[in-house]
């Protein structure tokens, strides 16, 4: 059975429209009306119908494909960026550390920044979004 035979499964469709319903219709970074909507996996379990309500929430397509593309073409570095985290917390006395930190997690949000800002171009809050989606992202 293929993924997408999946996402055909009754029981999928029903929770689908279930967490449509619970966000109001609307992406949790991106308010348009005319997009078409994604319910995301933030964890999976078993198949798509098994994932827990918490689990799921409401993507536009362009957030979705965003959150994809960062998971699919950043692992190393949000491996890195996990690292840089706990050091920073670890190792606060350092200051020449921790502005190289700070320089590697700015960079991160200018390549990410970009990336959004191509997919919603004719927005005015997309940065606000950005923050929000890395922020998700890296919190898992």
């Amino acid at each position: 059975m293929t993924y997408s035979d999946k996402l055909r499964d009754p029981r999928w469709q029903k929770k689908r429209l279930k967490i449509l319903e619970r966000d109001g219709w609307k992406c949790k970074y991106y308010e348009s009306e005319d997009i078409e909507l994604h319910v995301h996996h933030k964890k999976y379990k078993g198949l798509p119908h098994d994932a827990d309500d918490e689990d799921l929430e409401t993507l536009c397509k362009n957030c979705h494909y965003i959150f994809h593309f960062m998971k699919d073409n950043f692992s190393e570095f949000i491996g890195n960026f996990s690292t840089i985290k706990r050091l920073k917390s670890e190792i606060n006395e350092s200051y020449s550390l921790y502005v190289y930190m700070d320089s590697e997690i700015i960079a991160l949000f200018n390549l990410v920044d970009n990336t959004l800002e191509y997919w919603h171009s004719f927005s005015k809050n997309y940065s606000m979004r950005l923050a929000n989606i890395v922020n998700d992202f890296y919190n898992g």
